[in-house]
């Protein structure tokens, strides 16, 4: 890693922050009938990002390995989500099942048991840690990052390499997962076991993430140039508006569900590459950034890890309302924000013991104090 590189990117929090509110808004479409405009932003949400949070936190990890003990490192961040993971599928998910009844008639997500909602983003990056150590160990002791950049020839070629073979990993482990899905687990199993789909289809972004932290050629090489990114991003832009505006509409309902999720499942895996690459192409332009997008940057984990159940319960009293659609979505979306934050700032942050089960953030005494801003650094980018 280059030395002079400074240990903060200032750009990637403003993307944290921009990635988590374009969460509070995808959520927000929910509980609510699909208007053209909200059917954009669940496709554009399902397309790239999640896979872009684990996509930075496999950056920050890297980052974050180099600073410290690999094994005091492992540890503190099992123990930091793990703790995290327990509160939310105890206190938070069932919280969020109790939101969705107030309006039982227009769910979209069905609210059946076990459910583990959004999240599940936090069980995924527990399995990416024993990932992201065994590859800073590996690394460490036979430099195998180093030897591949080393390679000029595979720099020349790494963006357009990475942005064919990374999706089509991505997609085999996508469809390998659900395969044991239904292949191992009853059918009442289906629906909420449907998140090991993208928790195994983006283990290779957090490893492109983790390997571009650590080696600055290929992270030049990857960013080098936005043609390429942007074709693949508006090829899968003009497949999904041929899909949705032109021929979805004269399919047969067997069909239109069956070609859209696959549509949908495709788009999921060709467009986090090419999305990241522009999103750390701005990332490392931005020198600083505006006082309320750090301040919401701040809070990121604790607003996303509350937000759902906030939003569920504010769209399902507009159940009763009859606003305009898009006027109650604008209004829940920046309600939920609001609520969120104030919970973080007025609540979470003067607590300890709410840090520790909403941050993740572990008492001194557990970890140094660089290794707790290390570990809170590198989470932040996954919420």
């Amino acid at each position: 890693m280059d030395e002079n590189r400074p240990e903060r990117i200032v750009g990637l929090d403003a993307w944290r922050a921009v990635l988590m509110l374009f969460g509070i808004a995808y959520h927000g479409t929910m509980l609510r009938p699909e208007s053209p405009f909200l059917k954009f932003v669940t496709l554009a949400s399902q397309s790239c990002r999640m896979a872009l949070f684990f996509a930075l936190s496999g950056f920050l990890s890297a980052l974050a390995l180099q600073r410290h003990a690999s094994r005091s490192w492992f540890l503190d961040r099992v123990v930091s989500l793990g703790t995290v993971t327990a509160f939310g599928l105890a206190v938070i998910c069932p919280l969020t099942a109790l939101a969705a009844f107030i309006a039982p008639e227009q769910i979209r997500i069905p609210t059946c048991f076990p459910q583990w909602y959004h999240v599940w983003f936090m069980v995924a990056l527990l399995l990416y840690t024993p990932a992201a150590f065994l590859v800073h160990r590996l690394d460490h002791k036979h430099r195998l990052i180093a030897t591949w950049e080393s390679d000029v020839r595979s720099m020349r070629y790494a963006q357009p390499l990475l942005l064919f073979v990374i999706p089509l990993i991505s997609l085999c482990l996508m469809q390998l997962s659900m395969a044991l899905v239904t292949r191992l687990t009853p059918p009442q199993l289906w629906y909420p076991l449907q998140q090991l789909r993208p928790t195994f289809g983006y283990l290779p972004l957090f490893l492109l993430g983790f390997v571009a932290a650590r080696a600055p050629r290929l992270l030049r090489a990857l960013t080098g140039s936005p043609v390429l990114p942007v074709l693949i991003i508006a090829g899968v832009t003009v497949a999904y508006l041929a899909w949705h505006v032109l021929w979805a509409v004269q399919a047969p309902p067997a069909d239109r569900a069956t070609i859209g999720a696959a549509l949908g499942g495709i788009g999921s895996a060709i467009c986090p590459p090419a999305a990241l690459v522009l999103l750390m192409r701005s990332a490392l332009e931005i020198r600083r950034i505006p006082a309320t997008l750090d301040r919401l940057a701040q809070a990121s984990f604790t607003i996303y890890l509350v937000h759902l159940p906030i939003e569920l319960a504010i769209n399902g009293l507009f159940a009763w309302v009859g606003w305009s659609e898009l006027g109650e979505w604008a209004i829940a979306v920046a309600a939920t924000l609001l609520i969120s934050l104030a919970i973080h700032e007025r609540v979470v942050r003067r607590s300890p013991l709410l840090r520790l089960l909403f941050n993740g953030v572990l008492p001194r005494r557990t970890a140094t104090r660089g290794q707790q801003s290390a570990v809170v650094e590198e989470r932040r980018a996954a919420a």
